[in-house]
This record gives structure tokens, C-alpha cells and sequence, in this order.
């Protein structure tokens, strides 16, 4: 039997799962791990939303993400709280950069599905190398897989990939919008590249909208971005939130 090769941080992912593992012994490849993994946390953030929602307290937004991260923390997916957080804030419009496999984009699209409203709008430009403090990160895609191919088609209805970097496609974009409810960075984890995004989503996001930012202690820009502007906003665990008041 051919083993398929795996890095450590998607080994110690299969192994959270009898059916991972089960899965990989009988010789699954990573694209077919990627899908069952998110599969099986979306079924769980989908449970433990119903079972917390009603212990949610009715405080300042920032204070809501904040028990909704906490409580998905440890149960999914470190991205399962997109989940919980649009199922709670109900948004119209959502935007994304950075896409990848398509994990945190099935918790949204998840959500918005579940909330019957609501579409999505991903930006990304897959398969780059870009230089970050120490070396070089990678976002690369398993071999011919475009991204979002773990997405499953039913929920493909609210979603609109736009292939690109944000400097190409994000001004456009906005300018079609008008209006976003939540902002999801995850794309290039640079200083440049996500000042970039927030300075020009920030004009386009509804007073009372989200800005999300994934890895935001990897440098200052999302701190050094908040103090700049009028907004409310708090750092759990890498993530940044900025509520726009």
C-alpha cells in the first residue's frame, strides 16, 4: 500500500479524527483528507453554534466575537468561528482575500447558506512564495487542484472567485460592492500587502462592519492600521477583529 506524504501540521490534523485516519491508512490523498477534515468541523461548529448561541450575551459586538472565538477555539478548526460569527451578524456581503484549499470559505459560505442571505466574494491569487520576517512562506496548492476545490458545489451559489492579487482585483471589486458587511484577510501576510487591504476595504465596510485578520502578530500592520482609524478593536490568538463604529 503507498502511504501518501503528508507534512507534520496535516498529520496531527488526521489524527484529531478515527475517520482521518482511518481514511489515510486505506491510502486517501491530501486533497480528499482536506475535504473530509473540513466536512466533519463545519457538522461540529454547525453544533456548537446551536448549543452556545442562546448563552451569547447581548454586549458589544467586539465582546460577541470574542465568546464566539473562545468557544469555537478548541472544538474546530482554528477558522471555525467565521463560521459562528456570520451565522451571528447575518452579513449581506462578505469579502475574502486568500482562499487556499477553501476551509475558512466553506465555514462562510456555511453560514451564509444556513442563514439563507448573503453571498461571498473571494479573491486569490493561488500557488505564490513571498518573503516574511525569517524566510519564505508558501501557499501552495496540492498538484492541479484550483483553489476552493474542497468547497462543495452546493453552496457554491453564494460564492464569487475572482482570481488575482488584492492590488489587481480589490478596487474594482469594492467599487462594484459599494458596501461590505465583513472583511476576511488571509491572503499575503506582509506589512505591505495588508496595510494595503485594510486602508481600501475600510472606506467600502458599513459603520457596525468587521474587519477579520488572520495572522496579524506575524508584524504591526493590523495594529498599527487600528490606531489609525475609528474603530473598536481586540487580538485573540493571531486573529485580529475590528468592529468599525
Amino acid at each position: 500500500m503507498s502511504i501518501p506524504s503528508l507534512s507534520l501540521d496535516n498529520l496531527k490534523k488526521v489524527a484529531r479524527h478515527p475517520s482521518l485516519v482511518l481514511a489515510f491508512a486505506k491510502g486517501a490523498r491530501l486533497p480528499e483528507l482536506a475535504k473530509l477534515h473540513t466536512s466533519i468541523e463545519v457538522t461540529r461548529i454547525k453544533k456548537l453554534f446551536g448549543k452556545v448561541v442562546g448563552e451569547i450575551p447581548e454586549d458589544q459586538v467586539l465582546n460577541v466575537v470574542s465568546y464566539l472565538v473562545r468557544c469555537c477555539w478548541n472544538k474546530c478548526y482554528t477558522n471555525g468561528y467565521l463560521y459562528a460569527i456570520c451565522r451571528w451578524c447575518k452579513p449581506r456581503v462578505v469579502v475574502e482575500t486568500g482562499v487556499g484549499y477553501g476551509a475558512s470559505t466553506w465555514f462562510i459560505l456555511s453560514a451564509l447558506d444556513d442563514n439563507q442571505t448573503g453571498k461571498l466574494y473571494s479573491i486569490d491569487a493561488p500557488n505564490r512564495t513571498y518573503n516574511i520576517p525569517g524566510g519564505t512562506h508558501d501557499d501552495l496548492l496540492p498538484r492541479g487542484c484550483e483553489p476552493g476545490f474542497i468547497i462543495p458545489q452546493s453552496l457554491k451559489s453564494r460564492w464569487s472567485l475572482i482570481l488575482g492579487t488584492s492590488r489587481e482585483k480589490l478596487p474594482d471589486l469594492l467599487h462594484e460592492l459599494e458596501h461590505v458587511d465583513i472583511f476576511h484577510h488571509d491572503s499575503e501576510h506582509t506589512y505591505e500587502t495588508m496595510t494595503y487591504e485594510y486602508k481600501t476595504i475600510w472606506p467600502y465596510l458599513r459603520q457596525g462592519g468587521l474587519l477579520l485578520s488572520d495572522d496579524v502578530l506575524w508584524n504591526k500592520a493590523f495594529l498599527d492600521f487600528c490606531r489609525t482609524v475609528d474603530c473598536k478593536y481586540t487580538v485573540f490568538r493571531g486573529k485580529g477583529f475590528a468592529y468599525k463604529v
